[in-house]
């Protein structure tokens, strides 16, 4: 039992320790960038670009971990393709569904800023990536270490659920799905092995929501259509992929 508390207690000073990193990184890029550029107004980029580069210091200097495990590897990186794929048919789908129950208007496609679209992607890659690395990467691996696997699932959710608390659009139903996306995306973590396939579906959720201009809280029905279609994709996925290298052992 004592050793069960030193461990999380362990556990506890990592996640603190890497938040303050955090905003130590955040205030120096954000004071180093208003330094370089003269502007008054520091890039929304600042704050994606903090997560990331914390969680990665946090892992070398200090855990002294490889990337490898939070499921960064050169070899899954294919997931990312995946993920982006299945990211952008699902906001179609949801798209459809918001068509159907008069949410958006079906001429969704012509209000499309080509000027922001570069911008925005390189927004959502550094949005998508940077909160992948910490909730599903950092925050899942390192409290799985000291709990079992649900443990770490729920509190890593519930903390990105958390984190919606600073946009003022979402309500309660809002919240919730943010919950059960958090526990999709540990859920791909967990069966491909990789962080990959996450990050690309939710740089690519993200994105073409944004250039769409999707509402953000909409598509109530979608949404958990979304979410409970991407748990069956993966498990069938992933029980096709394991399947087949237990053949090519037998063979």
């Amino acid at each position: 039992m004592v050793t069960d508390k030193k461990r999380n207690l362990q556990t506890f000073w990592k996640i603190l320790r890497l938040g303050l990193i955090f905003i130590a990184l955040l205030f120096s890029i954000a004071y180093g960038f208003k330094f370089v550029t003269g502007q008054g107004k520091v890039s929304n980029l600042v704050i994606p670009l903090s997560l990331t580069l914390s969680v990665v210091f946090s892992l070398k200097v200090f855990d002294r971990r490889p990337l490898s495990d939070i499921g960064l590897t050169v070899k899954g990186i294919i997931n990312l393709l995946y993920g982006v794929v299945l990211g952008f048919a699902c906001t179609l789908l949801l798209g459809l569904q918001m068509i159907l129950t008069g949410e958006v208007e079906a001429s969704f496609l012509s209000t499309i800023d080509t000027s922001l679209l570069l911008p925005n992607l390189i927004l959502c890659i550094l949005v998508g990536t940077g909160e992948e690395v910490l909730f599903r990467g950092y925050l899942f691996t390192t409290i799985r270490q000291t709990s079992n696997t649900w443990v770490a699932a729920f509190v890593s959710s519930a903390l990105f659920m958390c984190m919606h608390l600073v946009n003022p659009q979402y309500h309660l139903f809002a919240f919730i799905m943010a919950f059960a996306a958090g526990l999709m995306f540990i859920y791909m973590f967990v069966r491909t092995g990789s962080l990959w396939l996450a990050i690309g579906f939710h740089i690519s959720w993200n994105y073409f929501q944004t250039i769409f201009s999707f509402p953000y809280t909409g598509g109530m029905i979608g949404n958990v259509i979304v979410v409970a279609l991407n748990f069956f994709i993966v498990w069938l996925c992933t029980n096709k992929l394991n399947s087949s290298k237990r053949t090519e052992l037998n063979l």
